[in-house]
């Protein structure tokens, strides 16, 4: 039994004033989306109702193609794909597509930049990458190892940069062990302040050596410890200060304050 136009329109619940809705709405220009939106209605519903009465959205008109002229002048640019698009006002995809069209490649950043490290090299110059600075390639401004490799950050910004991530993790460890001094509560600066393990049979590593660690890893170490200010820790390995501890925390037995 095959059924007419008009009953199919019935089973899916298009009425006359829904057709002469979506005649109005591509009228207008509007889009499946933008009809969808309108209407209240799923994209997917829409679409299936325009596809059974032969219905079709006006869509965005087709861009004119880039020229092959066009892009070689981006490429001489170093333009990458994306600052060509931006440029064009088209899509990284659509660049893509007349860039194979054409057979033509841009030229990647880090190729260029390489290119450019290596001739300063010859020169026996080196840029910071992080101060910018150019520098002489030896072992007074870059570490260089024996196998001829260098680190791309000079000296002065290498150990700049290490001695702030030291402090970093010092200042979470501190945090993470309570602030302040398990015996005499000081807690002005965290630099002050020491870790000393209770239990030295237990101890596996110094907290310092243990710098390059994550804080997670960290843990495992740092709960073996107390936090103690510098004249406390002195104290304690003195034996002028003994500590306790108990159910009710940490305790000092004796002390000459």
């Amino acid at each position: 039994m095959f059924l007419s136009f008009d009953s199919v329109l019935i089973i899916m619940n298009i009425t006359t004033e829904l057709k002469d809705k979506y005649q109005s709405l591509i009228a207008r220009g509007y889009t499946t989306k933008q009809i969808s939106l309108e209407m209240n209605i799923s994209w997917s519903i829409t679409k299936n109702h325009l596809r059974k009465l032969g219905l079709q959205t006006i869509h965005k008109i087709v861009p004119r193609p880039l020229s092959k002229d066009c892009l070689e002048q981006f490429i001489e640019k170093n333009y990458s794909t994306r600052q060509i698009a931006n440029e064009t006002n088209r899509s990284q995809g659509s660049v893509k597509h007349w860039l194979k069209k054409y057979g033509l490649k841009t030229n990647p950043t880090y190729c260029i930049n390489r290119n450019n490290i290596k001739e300063e090299i010859m020169s026996g110059m080196k840029t910071c990458s992080k101060c910018k600075q150019t520098k002489p390639l030896d072992k007074e401004n870059f570490y260089i190892r024996k196998a001829g490799k260098f680190h791309y950050w000079c000296k002065q910004c290498n150990n700049k940069i290490s001695q702030q991530k030291i402090l970093d993790r010092k200042r979470k460890c501190v945090e993470y062990k309570g602030g302040k001094c398990s015996i005499c509560g000081y807690n002005r600066y965290f630099g002050s302040l020491d870790f000393h393990h209770l239990d030295p049979t237990k101890k596996e590593s110094d907290i310092s050596s243990l710098r390059t660690y994550s804080l997670e890893k960290l843990r495992k170490e740092l709960d073996k410890c107390i936090l103690v200010c510098k004249n406390c820790h002195g104290e304690i390995h003195s034996k002028i200060i003994k500590i306790n501890v108990g159910s009710a925390g940490i305790v000092p037995a004796s002390s000459c304050l």
